[in-house]
């Protein structure tokens, strides 16, 4: 939630009711699991000869539970350094090998931000969704509002975890009412990320539906192209298959014969396609520094099968074709 009297107001640097104490009202509440201050700023980071833009967020305790985020170095903010305001940062992986590439610990390292030192004790894991180019690091907020931001209680944002068994619409609900009790005024906006992971999660699956019809078409297309060769081919070879039936093939070896190089063909095109897929994927990754593309066995196993699949069933028709002809028919022609 932020401070505005409505969403998308842009009335929130003229309200400076929310405060750290509202978090703590929100977190006794048997609804919410956990709740965190957060105030936000821009600086540079620095250590030694190295300096990068940063986004620091100030927070409480327990931001890392409230996002769903993990440490992977370290440990986090306490309670005391939170109320004590320690000059202490959790910074995210990318930052930590952008300031630390020769070291093999950033942990202990002082840095400055802006001109505040600070020392770094952890570092987290950031999602894939929500990477971004600029460092980001994470303080104490009474640290960001004392050394950064200057006086004042109010906060940028508070951010409440609900009870797993709690529906986030009707925890929703609650809160509202709740802080508009305590305020005597409804002067914040509550934005429900649960509702809008739910709207992510349709459009997904919509575009998924969207991509896997477009898939079909282009795999039926490819494999009436597959028949129309084969059947091309059948009426090429006419003077060939009857030959063979001539001295002494059975039906079934030609109908075998025509299936294998309708498979043939498939999984040509099919090594062709990933060998084209991990090229791309390979270019990206090298050009691009938002996320990378991984295409793993999970995926080449299913594709290639299906490859082949589209050449036995496409491959069908042609291979009996071929199977039924007159020998005698057959060689009479030219």
């Amino acid at each position: 939630m932020v401070p505005e009297r409505n969403e998308g107001d842009g009335g929130a640097s003229n309200i400076k009711t929310l405060v750290a104490a509202d978090a703590d009202a929100l977190a006794d509440q048997s609804y919410i699991d956990s709740a965190t201050p957060e105030v936000q700023t821009s600086a540079q980071m620095r250590f030694g000869h190295t300096s990068v833009a940063a986004t620091v967020f100030g927070v409480g305790q327990n931001y890392l539970r409230v996002k769903g985020l993990k440490l992977v170095m370290g440990s986090f903010l306490s309670a005391e350094a939170v109320s004590q305001r320690h000059q202490e940062a959790v910074i995210d992986e990318r930052t930590a090998s952008r300031l630390f590439s020769d070291d093999k610990s950033p942990l202990g390292k002082i840095v400055l931000i802006s001109r505040v030192p600070v020392v770094i004790i952890g570092v987290f894991a950031q999602p894939p969704w929500l990477q971004s180019r600029e460092a980001e690091v994470l303080l104490p907020y009474t640290v960001v509002k004392g050394r950064l931001q200057g006086p004042g209680l109010s906060l940028d944002a508070l951010a409440v975890r609900v009870v797993d068994s709690v529906d986030a619409t009707v925890a929703e609900r609650a809160i509202v009412d709740f802080l508009t009790r305590r305020h005597e005024t409804k002067d914040f906006a509550v934005y429900n990320y649960d509702q809008m992971r739910k709207s992510k999660d349709r459009a997904s699956q919509t575009m998924w539906q969207l991509s896997s019809s477009l898939a079909a078409i282009s795999l039926v297309v490819g494999g009436v192209g597959v028949m129309n060769m084969m059947l091309i081919s059948v009426t090429v070879r006419t003077h060939e298959i009857g030959l063979r039936l001539a001295v002494g093939a059975r039906r079934i070896d030609i109908m075998v014969q025509f299936l294998t190089e309708a498979v043939a063909i498939c999984a040509a095109g099919s090594f062709l396609g990933v060998a084209l897929a991990i090229g791309i994927a390979a270019v990206w990754g090298r050009t691009s520094s938002g996320f990378s593309m991984i295409i793993s066995a999970g995926t080449i196993v299913p594709a290639c099968a299906l490859a082949l699949g589209i050449g036995l069933i496409f491959g069908f028709l042609p291979a009996r074709k071929a199977s039924r002809l007159n020998p005698i028919d057959a060689l009479s022609r030219d």
